[in-house]
Formats: structure tokens, C-alpha cells, sequence
């Protein structure tokens, strides 16, 4: 039945409005943030993205466009995952070589195989040498990403004493 008393369906439609649900992309980020590390992704894509498309500009324009927008969408993806896998090992185990190891080793496979199966598809030149690139990379950079997440106490110790040394009148 039809309530026609307009006060009581003022009340209802605030009521309604007050119940606001969370967004679209929201209610992703809350879904995954367990298995994707969204900051690592974006920095990873901002960095990424424009190198590429500046180190194909030998190419045509379009061509650099689309391996820039290509790399950014990969990266994203790689970066946000694996970074994601780096903390979780860095922190699963009770033996420290064991975890930093593993934080270390699983996302560097990670990253390596994904850049070797893209460019392969995507019949790149020389897949492997970039490939041995990525790997470089990562084994440099996973076991500080390891580290920070296993001893974030070390770590802020390290920035308070970095931040007192530009502080002093020296």
C-alpha cells in the first residue's frame, strides 16, 4: 500500500542515502589488497610505462605509444603481484635466511618468467637477455623490499637516525 505522508518518505529516502555503499573500485581494492600491493603497482607503472615508450621512440611514435601503454598495464600487474608475494614470504616463516630467501626467489621467478612468456608472445628480438635484465633487477631489489616488511622496527630506527643527521647543525 501507497504511504502518501510526505515526512515519512523524506525520512526513508535519507535513510537510503545515509546507507551510501562503498564504490566500484572500493570494494576491489578491499577484495584484493590481501594478494596486490597497489602503491608498488602504481609507482612501478609510472616508472616503467615511460621508459619504455622513450626507448622505442626509435621506432615509430605509435609504436613507442603502444609498448609504453603495454608495459604500464604488464607492470601493473607484475609489480602489484609479486611485491605482494615478496611481503607475505618475508613474514611466513620463523627462520629469517629462510623467509628473506623466499621473499626473494619467488617474486624474482615471478617476474622473470612473466617478462620471458610476454616478450616471447609478443615476439620480441631477444626475450631471454631482457629476461636476464628483469632478473638482475629483482634479485637487487626483493631482498630490501623483504627486509623492510620483516624488520619495519630496523627500518624506521634507520629513517629517525637518517632524519637526525640532516637535522644537525653539522
Amino acid at each position: 500500500m501507497i504511504n502518501p505522508n510526505p515526512a515519512e518518505k523524506t525520512e526513508n529516502l535519507e535513510n537510503m542515502l545515509a546507507e551510501k555503499k562503498p564504490s566500484l573500485a572500493k570494494r576491489i581494492h578491499n577484495a584484493t589488497k590481501d594478494y596486490f600491493n597497489y602503491k608498488m603497482a602504481f609507482i612501478g607503472a609510472a616508472v616503467m610505462g615511460p621508459y619504455v615508450a622513450i626507448s622505442n621512440l626509435k621506432y615509430t611514435l605509435t609504436d613507442a605509444i603502444q609498448s609504453g601503454l603495454t608495459q604500464v598495464g604488464y607492470t601493473f600487474l607484475m609489480a602489484g603481484a609479486s611485491t605482494k608475494a615478496c611481503e607475505h614470504f618475508a613474514k611466513k616463516y620463523d627462520n629469517t635466511v629462510l623467509s628473506l630467501l623466499m621473499g626473494t626467489i619467488v617474486p624474482t621467478a615471478m617476474t622473470t618468467t612473466g617478462t620471458f612468456l610476454t616478450h616471447s608472445l609478443m615476439r620480441n628480438k631477444n626475450p631471454l637477455r631482457t629476461a636476464g635484465y628483469v632478473a638482475g633487477a629483482s634479485l637487487v631489489s626483493f631482498p630490501f623490499i623483504a627486509y623492510s616488511k620483516r624488520y619495519p622496527d630496523k627500518i624506521k630506527k634507520l629513517k629517525d637516525k637518517i632524519k637526525s643527521y640532516r637535522n644537525s647543525p653539522n
